[in-house]
């Protein structure tokens, strides 16, 4: 389940209470506190897809200027393990070697 940060920017001159109290109306969003034109929002979406949806309806609505992600993150499964990083150990070799190099120079 995704669940993204999100920063609404209102017109100014848009009637900013309505457009907050549609906002508010969604479920899946949880709604910060207004500040000046700018309105922070947490998106809790069932996949990608609706996380879009919810994103292009909050840019339709009258009043809203632009919808800013500024953050995404992914629940995991607590039974999933994380996928191993290609090559880890190699590129820290690598990576040292050329911190030990720059030093060296």
């Amino acid at each position: 389940m995704p669940i993204s940060g999100l920063l609404v920017t209102l017109r100014q001159c848009a009637d900013q209470n309505v457009t907050v109290q549609k906002v508010r109306q969604r479920a899946e969003l949880t709604v910060g506190e207004l500040n000046a034109r700018w309105l922070p929002v947490a998106l809790e979406a069932r996949d990608d897809e609706h996380s879009r949806e919810v994103h292009d309806w909050l840019m339709a609505l009258p009043g809203v200027e632009y919808v800013d992600v500024t953050t995404v993150n992914f629940e995991v499964d607590d039974d999933a393990k994380p996928a191993p990083l290609p090559d880890r150990e190699h590129r820290l070799s690598r990576r040292q070697a050329i911190s030990s190099s720059a030093l060296n120079d």
